[in-house]
């Protein structure tokens, strides 16, 4: 092909080569070349390539170009396989800018994702730090997408909405913080109870009850400020705080499975979310009142006897046998009081000093241990 292009020499035998000429060779070379390259930049934006394919399209354009250059080519033929290579081009731009588009509104979701992971454990300033560079990208999608189909645009809206919502529900000054600041300080006063009273340390163990009673109340002040009985009557408005929302509302499933409609930030009351519903504070009131009027009589729920018999060698001997059982039942009533339902084994040789095996050893199973303790199970 170089010789023929750079040399007009008639010598050739075109007839041997199935050609009239140099002329129709270099067309024929020309177009070869072009629909080689169009179908592997087809092929290339089909497979998301879309920078190769966009180059391999604009030389499969030249191609076809040069071909029309030539005086006896098929003008006419080759100007519309330049328009259709030239569309080919902006389609495939268009793909690759929404494409680059959707690929960023995913890393909003993922910041978002991320940023609600880190508030779920209370690492609000990780949070806060997910949730900016989500509105980074956004302003970036803003941006880019001025031109960019309608749905598009929905969508960045709602990103935007759930992203400005979510950084106003990390306000340290505002309800929601206090609310979830003051409920896990009251679960850390009864966690630590719960450890005094395994330990048999009962003086510490009803100060950090009373404490833990005093922050619920303390809660339940704050939530009596929320509504959670009844839906608002105007679709703007949060269910839950009342207040109307720039932000698009989400629905969201309550601890007791009631649905409700709210703001980002009244997302935390959603089941297993930060923020505790009244019915959830309000149980771990009963059971800490249970607990603290409990150890306040001296009545543990326990039967054993706290003067037991030595006058016989028999007595004697049963009372060493079973020097350790206030202590166990003392860390099962502390491990029942937390449990959804019966002990597991798993949670005896967890939470207890002694095991499962030495509970079925000394009281024949848990239900019997508990029964020991004064439950009706």
């Amino acid at each position: 092909m170089d010789h023929v292009e750079t040399n007009e020499d008639e010598v050739h035998d075109w007839e041997v080569l199935a050609y009239d000429d140099a002329d129709e060779f270099r067309v024929a070379h020309h177009v070869d070349q072009g629909e080689r390259l169009e179908s592997d930049g087809v092929e290339r934006a089909d497979s998301g390539q879309y920078e190769r394919a966009i180059d391999q399209l604009e030389a499969a354009l030249e191609q076809f170009q040069k071909a029309r250059a030539i005086p006896q080519s098929d003008s006419q033929s080759l100007q519309e396989r330049c328009r259709s290579v030239l569309e080919t081009i902006e389609r495939v731009e268009d793909e690759w800018g929404s494409q680059e588009l959707d690929d960023l509104l995913n890393s909003v979701e993922r910041h978002l994702d991320a940023g609600d992971d880190a508030r779920l454990t209370g690492a609000f300033d990780s949070a806060a730090e997910e949730y900016e560079q989500a509105l980074a990208v956004v302003d970036q999608v803003e941006q880019r997408a001025s031109d960019e189909r309608e749905e598009v645009h929905r969508r960045v809206v709602k990103l935007r909405d759930r992203v400005d919502g979510r950084l106003t529900s990390l306000d340290p000054s505002s309800d929601h913080r206090e609310v979830v600041e003051t409920y896990n300080d009251a679960l850390e006063h009864r966690e630590a109870g719960d450890e005094a009273f395994r330990s048999s340390d009962i003086g510490r163990a009803l100060e950090e009850y009373r404490a833990a009673r005093t922050g619920l109340d303390r809660v339940m002040e704050k939530l009596d400020e929320f509504t959670f009985d009844a839906v608002s009557p105007n679709p703007s408005v949060c269910d839950i705080c009342r207040e109307e929302s720039r932000s698009s509302l989400e629905t969201v499933v309550l601890d007791h499975g009631t649905e409700r409609t709210v703001c980002p930030a009244c997302t935390m009351f959603a089941k297993d979310d930060l923020l505790p519903t009244p019915e959830t504070v309000e149980t771990e009131r009963g059971y800490l009142t249970e607990n603290t009027e409990s150890l306040e009589s001296g009545d543990y729920g326990l039967t054993w006897s706290s003067n037991p018999d030595t006058d016989t060698v028999d007595d004697a001997e049963s009372d060493a046998s079973r020097v350790d059982e206030p202590q166990m039942l003392i860390q099962l009533v502390g491990v029942y009081q937390q449990a959804d339902g019966l002990p597991s084994p798993a949670d005896l040789d967890e939470k207890t000093d002694f095991g499962y095996l030495a509970y079925s050893e000394q009281f024949g199973g848990i239900e019997d241990a508990l029964r020991e303790a004064g439950f009706d199970v």
